[in-house]
């Protein structure tokens, strides 16, 4: 299937029509080849669950916001089952922030293990994306993972921008628990 979200049209999430893949130039590189024997599966398709998608949903009507989950989610749409989550803010938050802003904490006693900041936007853009999923008796899995570390372990002190090495040497333990 193709779906098509354009500027400056009426393309909004709007199914396309089939199109036919066809070689179109000579390629000169590596090649995937695809054949009957089995290795790694395939386990699902699906996106980024994040702070500005959140928000963007949580501001459209009720209506609006069914026909997001249906077009990503649904039997009709794409059917997504897998979503990424950052851990901490990442480039497409409203701003810098991390579940953990206790400078020298490498214990991590201080950590926010109720994820307070997106309990108002990303957690009800997530649950109702499973609750559509669970309604079709499938599930979604989710892979959680760190844009950037909190910036009192980064040797510029900044969550933006990374210096080489990025991580100061004795915040490695935190970070990597």
């Amino acid at each position: 299937r193709v779906w098509q979200t354009a500027k400056d049209t009426g393309d909004r999430l709007t199914q396309q029509g089939d199109i036919l893949m066809v070689p179109d130039f000579d390629f000169v590189g590596p090649v995937l080849s695809i054949s009957n024997r089995t290795g790694q599966s395939i386990v699902g398709f699906g996106g980024a669950f994040t702070e500005a998608s959140a928000l963007v949903f949580n501001r459209l009507s009720r209506s609006q916001q069914q026909q997001v989950i249906e077009d990503y989610f649904g039997p009709s749409g794409n059917r997504y089952t897998l979503g990424r989550v950052h851990i901490n803010s990442c480039d497409f938050s409203k701003r810098n922030y991390a579940f953990d802003d206790v400078d020298g904490d490498y214990e991590l006693k201080h950590f926010d293990d109720d994820l307070t900041h997106d309990t108002k936007t990303i957690i009800p853009f997530i649950k109702k994306a499973l609750e559509a999923l669970r309604q079709q008796g499938r599930r979604l899995q989710l892979l959680a993972s760190p844009w950037s570390p909190p910036a009192w372990m980064k040797t510029n002190g900044q969550m933006d921008h990374s210096l080489r090495p990025c991580l100061r040497e004795e915040a490695h333990a935190a970070w990597a628990a």
